[in-house]
């Protein structure tokens, strides 16, 4: 059983307890992410007379002892989770906040290895998630909170034994966190990277580089 316990801390300092995320429960555990441009001022429309449909879903399971969880709740959403290895775990949620409903977010997970777990709650409309992870035993967060619309986030894992979160609260914000994958040091690809970002407010933008070519 791994152990999350310090991710679900990590959760309630930041004051997102109040997130309806799934239960992480591991089993023991993509390539080609969309590109994060930083978003601009304007938002498209919603149109009221489509809420609750057109929701698009796609799952990719190549290995044994794999669990993906989709749950999505409002109108044009896209939501894609590809894992390949063993004992990958992978959680999308896309809904509304309380009586309201979401409206065209975009989530997309690609794992390549064993023991992963990745999680994905939007709420709000108009956002993006990404996770790609290339390796084994790696951790991958993504919360969008609350009513906001425009918000980006981006998790790229390169090696194994990773950590990375990313909340976000409020509009128009850009998170983008690079862990492992360099070959500058001796032993080849580096792991065993942490990072936590959190993001309050509007037209935040905030990078994080740790071992990453």
């Amino acid at each position: 059983m791994k152990t999350i316990q310090i991710l679900a801390a990590l959760l309630f300092v930041a004051g997102a307890a109040h997130a309806q995320a799934p239960a992480l429960t591991p089993n023991g555990g993509p390539n080609g992410a969309p590109s994060f441009a930083v978003p601009g001022s304007s938002l498209a429309p919603i149109p009221a007379t489509r809420l609750g449909s057109d929701n698009d879903s796609y799952v990719q399971q190549v290995g044994s002892n794999n669990y993906g969880n989709v749950n999505q709740l409002g109108s044009i959403h896209t939501a894609d989770l590809l894992q390949n290895g063993n004992g990958n775990d992978g959680f999308q949620v896309q809904k509304g906040v309380g009586a309201g409903v979401g409206v065209r977010n975009i989530a997309y997970t690609s794992t390549t290895g064993n023991d992963n777990v990745t999680s994905q709650v939007q709420e709000g409309s108009n956002n993006i998630a990404s996770i790609t992870e290339v390796g084994s035993n790696n951790y991958a967060i993504q919360r969008q909170f609350g009513t906001g619309q425009g918000n980006h986030a981006g998790i790229d894992q390169r090696s194994s034994s990773n950590y990375a979160i990313q909340l976000q609260e409020g509009n128009l914000n850009t998170a983008v966190t690079l862990q492992g994958g360099s070959t500058s040091s001796a032993s080849g690809t580096t792991g065993n990277q942490w990072s936590a970002t959190i993001q309050q407010g509007n037209s935040n933008t905030a990078f994080v580089t740790q071992d990453h070519n």
